[in-house]
């Protein structure tokens, strides 16, 4: 009988125990309480003047005049992306020249031939330009490892100076094997 009162007695204190960490936990995080013109972040209060719930120190501001300005379009991400092992190290795309410019890397353990690039509209089948390859060994192959840079400047519809571009990479080649493949991945970017 006392080795069940024993038993019980430990089973009771670890329920406690264990009950009272979480509660521990709970206290903590509804203790930071933070007023406007703070917004809470992480662990503290952070200044958002703007209520964009974004804090202050994280934006990006110039000065024009006197006045900060914030220019929308520096928020847009800039990304590139195709394949595992196809990786966009560079990119531009220019509105003076109607230009379109990858610098890809390829890592995928093998030498790529038949390689053709093709930027399309915005999920859709309709082009706005193929690239050519630039500096590379045969003007369809990409060594594994190497840096290669593809460019069209025959391009349509990029848009103006200072707009955001979005279009899909239609990204084919023939690997090792001798099988075709074909990757669609993304650019979004500023039109400079």
């Amino acid at each position: 009988m006392n080795k069940r009162v024993i038993l019980a007695i430990l089973l009771l204190g670890v329920f406690l125990i264990a009950g009272c960490g979480s509660i521990t936990g709970n206290v903590v995080k509804d203790i930071i309480v933070c007023e406007e013109p703070y917004i809470r972040y992480a662990d503290s209060c952070c200044l958002d003047q703007n209520f964009n719930k974004i804090c202050d120190n994280d934006e990006q501001t110039e000065v024009v005049g006197n006045q900060p300005y914030q220019e929308p379009g520096r928020f847009l991400p800039s990304s590139c992306s195709i394949a595992p092992g196809i990786s966009c190290e560079e990119f531009a795309v220019v509105d003076s020249t109607n230009a379109i410019t990858l610098k890809l890397r390829n890592g995928m353990g093998d030498a790529l031939t038949s390689v053709s690039i093709i930027i399309n509209e915005l999920n859709t089948a309709k082009s706005i330009c193929t690239l050519v390859c630039s500096d590379c060994i045969s003007e369809t192959t990409i060594p594994d490892g190497s840096l290669t840079t593809w460019i069209s400047t025959e391009c349509y519809n990029t848009g103006s100076s200072g707009s955001k571009f979005k279009a899909n990479i239609l990204f084919n080649y023939v690997g090792a094997g001798g099988l075709s493949h074909s990757k669609t991945g993304s650019i979004t970017t500023i039109v400079k």
